[in-house]
C-alpha cells in the first residue's frame, strides 16, 4: 500500500469509493459538484501541492485499487467560523456549500497562507477522509492506520496550525482520535436505520492552545505548534520540486505534474543542493560556501547529495512551506 498526492485522474476512483463507503455521506448536490470543485482547487496556485492525498493497493492483476482518500483545505477565522455554527452534519455540505455560494477566498491561497504561517497560524479543515473499509479490526485498515498518519506528517507538519477541524463517525473513531489530543465540538444523530455506535457523525476540533500533554496514540501537539521559520532561499517553485520528490516522484514525473521540462526540473536540483549546502555540513566537506553557491570540490555528489537533501527536508518541512519572501530573507540574513 502506498499513498500519493491526488489528480484529476483520481476523481472519478474518489467518487465511486464515497457513494459506497457506507459513513461520509455528504448530499447528492455536493456529490455531482465535487469534479469540478476539486478540479478548481487543485488549479489553485497551480504549483503549489495541495494536501489532497489518496492511499491505494496494487490488486492481484496489476491493477491499483483505492483504499482512501483525504482532502485538507486552510480556511479563513470566518469561514472557519460559518463551519463551526452550520447546521451539519456533514463537512463537505458546509465547507462545499460556501464555495458553491460563490463567496470569494473560501480557500487561501499561497500568500494568505504565507502571511498566517508568519503571523497567528492557520485554520485547516478536513471536509473529507474516506476509507473503504471502517472495521479497525480489517487488515487492510491496519496497513492504512500508518500510511495515513505518513501522509499527514509529510502534507502539514511545517505549516503553522492553530487548529483543525475533522468529521469522524460512531464512538469507536471518536475514542481514537480523542487520544490524539482533539476535542468533540459538534455530535449528530446518525443517518435513519444506522447504529451511532458506528455511524453518528461527530465533528472534533484540535486547537494549539487546548492540547493535553502526549498520550497514548502520541497527542498532536508536535504537529500544531508553531514551527520555525525556513532558513533556506528556496523560491516557490523549488519548494515545489523538493516536496514532490519526498513522494518519490521522478524528475519525469514531477515535470509532467508541474507542467514544465525534465531540464528546468534539474536545474531547479541544482540551485536547491546549492542552497541546502548552507545548512547541511555533510554536503560541502572541503568545499567553499559563498553567496549562496558552493565552490571548490565537495565531498558528496550526485544522486547520494540529492539523498541526503531530500532526508533534511523531511525532517524540517517548513522549508518547503509558503513564507512572505521578504522574511524569509531576513531570517537567512546570518547565514
Amino acid at each position: 500500500m502506498q499513498f500519493r498526492l491526488a489528480t484529476e485522474d483520481d476523481f472519478d476512483a474518489c467518487l465511486q469509493l464515497l457513494r459506497a463507503n457506507g459513513r461520509v455521506s455528504p448530499s447528492e448536490a455536493t456529490l455531482q459538484a465535487l469534479p469540478a470543485l476539486w478540479s478548481a482547487y487543485l488549479a489553485q496556485d497551480r504549483r503549489r501541492p495541495k494536501p489532497f492525498a489518496v492511499w491505494e493497493d496494487a490488486a492481484a492483476d496489476g491493477t491499483m485499487v483505492l483504499h482512501a482518500f483525504g482532502v485538507a483545505v486552510f480556511v479563513s477565522d470566518a469561514v472557519y467560523a460559518d463551519l463551526l455554527q452550520s447546521a451539519g452534519p456533514s463537512i463537505a455540505d458546509a465547507y462545499y456549500g460556501l464555495v458553491l455560494d460563490g463567496a470569494p477566498g473560501i480557500a487561501l491561497d499561497t500568500q494568505a497562507i504565507a502571511r498566517a504561517n508568519a503571523g497567528q497560524g492557520l485554520n485547516l479543515i478536513s471536509p473529507m477522509y474516506v476509507q473503504r473499509y471502517w472495521d479497525f479490526q480489517h487488515p487492510d485498515t491496519q496497513r492504512l492506520l500508518p500510511l495515513t498518519a505518513a501522509a499527514w506528517y509529510l502534507n502539514i507538519t511545517g505549516f503553522n496550525v492553530r487548529r483543525m477541524l475533522s468529521e469522524y463517525h460512531g464512538e469507536r473513531a471518536a475514542q481514537y482520535i480523542c487520544a490524539s489530543g482533539a476535542q468533540r465540538v459538534r455530535s449528530f444523530a446518525p443517518p435513519e436505520g444506522r447504529p451511532a455506535e458506528s455511524h453518528a457523525p461527530i465533528w472534533f476540533e484540535h486547537h494549539r492552545e487546548r492540547m493535553p500533554p502526549a498520550g497514548v496514540f502520541d497527542s498532536m501537539s508536535h504537529w500544531i505548534k508553531p514551527p520555525p521559520p525556513p532558513r533556506m532561499r528556496l523560491t516557490p517553485a523549488q519548494q515545489s520540486i523538493a516536496f514532490l520528490a519526498l513522494q518519490g516522484d521522478t524528475d519525469q514525473r514531477i515535470a509532467a505534474r508541474l507542467q514544465i521540462t525534465t531540464d528546468a526540473v534539474k536545474k531547479a536540483w541544482r540551485a536547491i543542493i546549492a542552497h541546502a549546502s548552507l545548512s547541511i555540513p555533510a554536503l560541502r566537506s572541503g568545499a567553499l560556501v559563498r553567496d549562496g553557491l558552493v565552490e571548490g570540490e565537495a565531498a558528496v555528489r550526485g544522486t547520494e547529495r540529492r539523498r541526503i537533501v531530500i532526508e533534511f527536508l523531511r525532517q524540517h518541512l517548513e522549508e518547503l512551506r509558503p513564507w512572505p519572501r521578504s522574511r524569509a530573507g531576513a531570517s537567512n540574513a546570518g547565514l
